[in-house]
């Protein structure tokens, strides 16, 4: 694969390319491409019209730059995630009937909460979640239910490292995030108390695929004044429904979800996200 003068291969520039793209920047100019990437502008044309040419981007009635249809396509047919999520999605729909709240799905990814589903509810409690954006794992009640069937390795270099504080609620200390892993462990569901939206709360519960390995969190998005102790009983059938259900799509599981790429080591990196979710 061909290199710049830099070093950095094709591969490497197109994906700068693509992940100019965001969801508060779903239109793009070439100049913006370049801006964004920091790509010379020669370099950013070129690329940009050799991904329209692969249909991984597309030209809007303006000659605007948007993402093409190539890359969902592509994932729809073979990506992992995505049969996790079909094996979810019907019994994510009877539980959000049960609970007449947000429910959502949602996996670790290079050392963070990865959100694949969302469901919605009209008049439901403020929630900004949606699927494929990213989030500590600390900041949420996927990301802790996650966190506490982790590695005990893993789990320390979450609780020493840095905890960005989003409202009077976050947690703050090593010690306090400790507490509550050790807690959600032994109770078998965690919850977040208006850690990022201070008028909510989210419970999780972890979800195994077929040989008992935890491989994503299914939650619930409630007031933060709601009793969700009642629910929790439906969510752990719910989880369960899951896991019998991934056994017809050969699902198989990430190695090691909390390695991040490109360090050769597990942690967690906080990100700004548009993932306003408990």
């Amino acid at each position: 694969m061909a290199n710049s003068a830099s070093g950095e291969s094709v591969i490497s520039r197109a994906m700068r390319v693509i992940e100019a793209f965001t969801a508060g920047s779903t239109v793009l100019g070439v100049s913006e491409v370049a801006q964004r990437t920091g790509l010379p502008l020669a370099t950013a044309h070129r690329i940009v019209a050799e991904l329209e040419a692969e249909r991984v981007l597309e030209r809007d009635s303006q000659r605007k730059i948007r993402m093409g249809t190539r890359l969902w396509e592509i994932s729809q047919r073979s990506s992992r995630e995505m049969s996790l999520r079909m094996a979810a999605l019907p019994v994510m729909h009877d539980l959000q009937a049960l609970v007449k709240s947000h429910v959502q799905l949602a996996v670790i990814s290079d050392g963070e909460v990865l959100y694949l589903e969302r469901l919605s509810r009209r008049n439901a409690v403020v929630n900004l979640a949606h699927p494929a954006s990213r989030i500590p794992p600390y900041l949420c009640s996927s990301g802790l239910a996650l966190l506490a069937e982790a590695p005990r390795e893993v789990q320390s270099r979450v609780t020493d490292g840095p905890l960005t504080v989003s409202t009077d609620h976050s947690i703050r200390t090593g010690d306090q995030l400790r507490a509550i892993l050790a807690e959600a462990r032994r109770r078998g569901f965690a919850v977040s108390y208006g850690y990022i939206q201070p008028t909510a709360k989210g419970i999780a519960v972890p979800v195994r695929d077929p040989d008992g390995r935890t491989v994503a969190a299914l939650s619930v998005v409630v007031p933060l004044e709601v009793d969700h102790l009642p629910i929790i009983p439906a969510m752990i059938t719910a989880s369960r429904l899951i896991t019998e259900g991934l056994a017809p799509h050969h699902y198989t599981s990430d190695d090691d979800p909390w390695r991040v790429r490109g360090t050769g080591q597990r942690a967690s990196r906080p990100r700004t996200t548009g993932a306003d979710a408990d």
